[in-house]
């Protein structure tokens, strides 16, 4: 300012701007405040109660035009953002940073929402979908800023920092660079069954075939352009998935008996390095693979990464082949996608049997152990099928060998830029088919539901309407209570005076037809409706469907009648706008959605549920922007204590894992455990003059009070701990339950109601570490419905320590001693990902100096920053 002394301690005029990113922008109104001691924080609250109209999140602009983060608001005085004529320019705040669209001779094309640091590869996928009608299916290519091009192979070695200029990016459109591509398909489809030319190490031999999934609809070459154009030289062959808490070192173990074998294996813990967004390169790895092998261990497909995987690479036409850790098959909850997959067997019968005689109560089939001979008999049978699938190739009359993709009608999610949107998003013949799902419990409101939206002019399949499971209607409705429950053998015997129901036996056969017919319809559904109901939850042939249909295609959840909603459904379809079939009118909402689902892509918005997640991801990905990148312990638990020894056990357990160098803790910032637990820590390094490493992890405000859980402010918002580093994040507490449990792979549970409970879930939903000290009791002993199988040993972990933490006799002391050895084993198996040597690493003291953090948003215990 002019005088920097003169008016700032008095009353004065601050005119408010909003910025377009060009200019000083729209008047939004000025303020009347004194500004000499003010922070940008107490400028924002100030202009939050004197002007009625701003935007929902808004960021602040230096004089010098350089944004002002919302960590940084605490630490920065209100005048370096007031301009020499007293204005305060304020730019709006959108979940993911706006990147203008450029052409070569600078006109304006459009702008994108999209991280900075993500992948060029991933930036083009953005681009296809927010406004890729610009382009009116011409190629184009993107410029640095030197005017050189940027190659499609070097794409995903790129970021968009590498090349943004001005907040824009360039590109080029041009028509000879799109036949440069199609020359380089069609030589690429000669010599995929030859000795790879690209980037590639040697020995590693190229895999090309097709599946047998939807033969009839094969991709033209055309169609083909996009996806083998897209290769880049970190694509490997074969993609191993697979369950963190159940099979990370059996993975491990496959991947070095296939790459002796010649195969070049893509493994997440080897490939993807933090920082890194998680969901865009298993994307990318599952398009650009073209074996797929996912290790069927108790939960996969019960957590979101391994879900999300085995359904990507079914839409794509992936050649499937399962390693069964499991006695039965197929597995429950992909029970109708792997209906007629064929899988191999982890160890033989004739293993298991040599074995089982051999042993004396120990038990062969514990998938916990898989020995070196039988990694090596499994990886030698996947080679073999491999080979006979390339052989059955060479027979084909075409020479072009392809893989072939799921003919689906509607996919929710972003589908890579190497899949075939052609196939996958086809319009169907006729009339557009809606799937109803429901439990036969609710088949006459299944009929109305039906005669609904056949008078909209939709053709309409439910699952009562199935040729294999449901006696005939006709005795149906002569039998006004009868009543199946889907999940038993046979029907039970219904009588009724006029007719007498015999059994219906359910034979495997019968079953394996039923989830068939299933498949093909919700596979050419444009949308599938759930009737949620008490009897749905409990069936496990509907939770099966929902399995099925989540993320894959475009489902609509009705909620038929109240009950209490099981974990799997809460994961799967809790985030999704629940329609109530008690409400007046709810058809009229009902068919309103699914006419919105039904609607091409180019003319449909993007989902409310699509918009939630891609900010979930946002924040997820500013969360670990600021954080430490290895090493978080996250802790979650009650914010009183019930438990006599609950408090020792924190400060026991905070004392031990703040002598292990490698842990950086984590808390939510409440009261109670976290409290008690990050304390104790925090003391301990301090007290050793040792980096201190607290964090806490809060949301930016909440509508509830909280205020005796943790430091609130009246207007809801939360205060910065008094030691530590706080940071914020997430609109709502259980929000941030949600980004921490994605963010963090090890969360330590002591007490806890449902609150902790929630947290638990999520993090064992995401496939992610949970620790519970089961002695505690609360959410941490099993109440408030928390996932079960948290309580299994998980792989690496030793069973004496685990067992530790349910010990009544056991003292604080050892219980803390228990939990750091835990740490240690389950940190050192992700660091390595190799098998386990017998020993349990022992937890390192620390001897390093103390690191520097991030100075804008760093609170230690005296207040220095």
């Amino acid at each position: 300012m002019a005088d920097e002394g003169t008016g700032l301690s008095e009353d004065c005029l601050l005119g408010i701007y909003l910025s377009n990113g060009s200019s000083k922008g729209t008047c939004l109104g000025f303020i009347i405040t004194k500004i000499a001691q003010m922070t940008v924080a107490d400028l924002r609250n100030a202009i939050c109660v004197q002007l009625p109209t701003l935007p929902v999140a808004f960021k602040f602009q230096t004089k010098e035009g350089w944004p002002v983060l919302k960590t940084q608001e605490e630490a920065v005085n209100a005048r370096h953002v007031v301009s020499t004529d007293y204005c305060v320019i304020i730019q709006r705040l959108y979940a993911k940073p706006r990147i203008g669209l450029v052409s070569v001779d600078k006109k304006a094309l459009g702008f994108v929402f999209s991280e900075h640091n993500c992948c060029l590869n991933s930036f083009r996928d953005s681009i296809t979908q927010q406004i890729g009608h610009i382009f009116c299916g011409s190629q184009y290519i993107f410029v640095d800023a030197n005017g050189w091009p940027v190659s499609i192979d070097q794409e995903m070695q790129m970021s968009v920092l590498d090349i943004l200029s001005d907040s824009s990016v360039c590109v080029t459109v041009d028509t000879g660079y799109k036949c440069l591509i199609e020359c380089k398909t069609e030589e690429c489809s000669v010599v995929l069954s030859k000795p790879a030319k690209k980037l590639r190490r040697p020995g590693k031999r190229e895999l090309t075939f097709n599946t047998n999934k939807d033969e009839d609809r094969r991709p033209s070459a055309a169609d083909m352009v996009d996806s083998v154009g897209d290769a880049s030289a970190t694509s490997k062959q074969i993609l191993i998935s697979y369950v963190r808490a159940e099979a990370v070192e059996h993975a491990a173990s496959l991947k070095v008996a296939l790459t002796k074998l010649g195969f070049s294996v893509f493994l997440d813990v080897d490939e993807i390095k933090f920082g890194v967004d998680w969901q865009d390169s298993l994307n990318y790895a599952v398009s650009n693979c073209e074996v797929f092998i996912p290790l069927v261990t108790p939960r996969y497909g019960e957590t979101q990464w391994t879900n999300r995987e085995v359904k990507l690479a079914d839409v794509l036409g992936k050649f499937l082949l399962p390693v069964n850790f499991e006695e039965d098959w197929p597995p429950k909850c992909l029970a109708i996608q792997f209906a007629t997959t064929q899988f191999i067997a982890w160890k033989s019968k004739e293993q298991l049997a040599r074995e089982k005689s051999l042993t004396k109560g120990d038990n062969p089939c514990d998938t916990n152990m898989w020995d070196h001979s039988a990694v090596q008999r499994v990886a030698a049978e996947i080679a073999g099928r491999i080979k006979t699938y390339m052989r059955q190739q060479k027979m084909n009359s075409r020479g072009i060998l392809m893989r072939s993709n799921s003919t689906l009608r509607s996919y929710p999610a972003t589908l890579p830029r190497s899949s075939n949107m052609k196939i996958v998003t086809a319009p169907r013949e006729g009339k557009p088919l809606v799937v109803i799902s429901l439990h036969t419990k609710q088949m006459m409101f299944g009929e109305r539901l039906k005669n609904i939206f056949e008078a909209k002019g939709y053709e309409v399949w439910c699952t009562t309407d199935s040729d294999y499971d449901v006696p005939d209607t006709q005795r149906l409705s002569q039998c006004s209570n009868f009543s199946w429950d889907e999940d038993t053998i046979s029907p039970p015997v219904v009588e009724s005076p006029s007719v007498t129901m015999e059994p219906l036996e359910m034979t495997p056969e019968m079953r394996r037809k039923r989830r068939k017919q299933f498949q093909a319809k919700a596979d050419e559904a444009g949308v599938v409706i759930f009737v949620l109901s008490k009897a749905f939850a409990a069936s496990q042939i509907c939770q099966q469907q929902v399995f099925y249909c989540e993320h894959r295609k475009r489902c609509v959840p009705l909620k038929y009648e109240e009950f209490c909603m099981p974990g799997w459904m809460s994961m799967l379809i809790g985030t999704s706008t629940f329609e109530d079939a008690q409400r007046d009118s709810f058809d009229m909402t009902l068919c309103s959605r699914v006419e919105t689902a039904l609607m091409p892509i180019s003319k449909k918005s993007v989902s409310p549920t699509q918009l939630a997640e891609e900010r979930l991801s946002y924040e997820v990905s500013s969360l670990t922007d600021q954080m430490p990148q290895m090493g978080c312990v996250y802790i979650a638990g009650g914010t009183q204590f019930y438990y006599k020894d609950s408090r020792k056990i924190c400060e026991a357990i905070g004392k031990h894992l703040a002598d292990v160098e490698t842990v950086t803790m984590v808390t939510g910032g409440f009261y109670g455990v976290g409290e008690t637990l990050g304390r104790s820590f925090y003391q301990r390094r301090q007290a050793q003059e040792l980096p201190l490493d607290v964090w806490h992890v809060l949301p930016e405000v909440d509508e509830q009070d909280r205020s005796r859980q943790t430091r609130q402010n009246k207007d809801r918002t939360f205060k910065e701990l008094p030691y530590g580093t706080t940071v914020f994040s997430g609109s709502s507490v259980r929000e941030r339950e949600m980004i921490v449990a994605r963010a963090f792979d090890i969360c330590i549970l002591v007490e806890g109601g449902p609150g902790a409970a929630h947290e638990a879930e999520q993090f064992d939903w995401n496939d992610h570490i949970v620790i519970p000290i089961k002695v505690t009791g609360g959410a941490a002993g099993g109440k408030f419905n928390v996932p079960p199988q948290i309580y299994q040993v998980p792989q690496g972990v030793l069973a004496d320590d685990w067992s530790m933490l349910s010990d009544a006799t056991a003292t604080a002391d050892e219980i803390g001693q228990s939990v750091a050895r835990v740490v240690v084993s389950l940190q050192h198996r992700h660091k390595s990902g190799c098998s386990p040597t017998g020993t349990v690493p022992t937890p390192k003291k620390l001897r390093r100096k103390n690191s520097l953090t991030r100075q804008n948003c760093v609170t230690t215990e005296n207040g220095k920053t």
